[in-house]
């Protein structure tokens, strides 16, 4: 005989759809709903007897779905890397000159939790970021897109070029550039990349982090003047 226990909703949510953390959107919810997720209790044999079988069963999928949703687990390696890309973050968002802001590359083999250990570090300073300025862009400028992203996540494409690259992160943003044209983005004089770096300054965007960010070194670059004009936009960008 059923209860109203046994009616009562499970006490996870499935996902209904996967974050998509390559959108301003998708990282936003995901960010906000990361820690969301409660772990099944753990029980003793008695407990579990005593449920009801519908009571068993959502346990049983409960304890699947924690498994599928563990915790990303602190190593002396993992912390080592997110204090240095913190440092790195802040320094890099609290300095005034117009100098490049240091990066990180993240190398290593794969499962090794290097995507999700920056993207926690990242996810943690845009909170802080957004709490200190009262979730408010302190550069707003008037007639700029309402949006304030500090964090910006791109997967650099295969042809990392700044063509493509560049468009990867318009990607993210939900800007539309159709007809845009490597030529007349990027000029001889670099132009294009400091308008593109203004941008995103506007946008309150102070961290960009690149998926399988390898693609961009030198040795994957076609001709000197592309190498020239990644040079630039790193430069520009921080």
């Amino acid at each position: 005989m059923s209860t109203n226990t046994d009616r009562s909703p499970a006490p996870f949510l499935l996902p209904v759809s996967l974050a998509d953390r390559e959108t301003a959107e998708g990282w936003r919810g995901w960010r906000l709903s990361r820690r969301q997720f409660a772990s099944a209790p753990r029980i003793d044999l008695a407990a579990f007897r005593a449920m009801s079988p519908r009571q068993r069963a959502l346990h049983e999928l409960h304890r699947e779905a924690t498994h599928s949703n563990l915790p990303l687990l602190e190593t002396p390696m993992s912390a080592a890397v997110a204090r240095l890309m913190r440092s790195r973050l802040r320094r890099g968002a609290m300095k005034h000159k117009a100098s490049t802001r240091p990066g990180l590359m993240i190398d290593g083999g794969g499962c090794q939790s290097k995507t999700e250990t920056a993207f926690e570090v990242a996810a943690a300073f845009e909170d802080a970021w957004l709490d200190m300025h009262q979730q408010l862009n302190p550069d707003s400028v008037t007639g700029v897109r309402d949006l304030h992203a500090p964090v910006a996540y791109v997967q650099t494409p295969v042809t990392a070029k700044p063509k493509s690259t560049c468009k990867a992160v318009l990607d993210f943003f939900g800007a539309d550039h159709r007809g845009l044209q490597c030529e007349k983005f990027f000029n001889s004089t670099g132009d294009g990349a400091w308008r593109w770096a203004v941008s995103l300054r506007r946008l309150g965007s102070g961290f960009i982090r690149l998926g399988l960010g390898c693609r961009l070194l030198p040795r994957r670059m076609t001709s000197t003047r592309c190498r020239l004009r990644l040079m630039s936009w790193r430069t520009r960008c921080g």
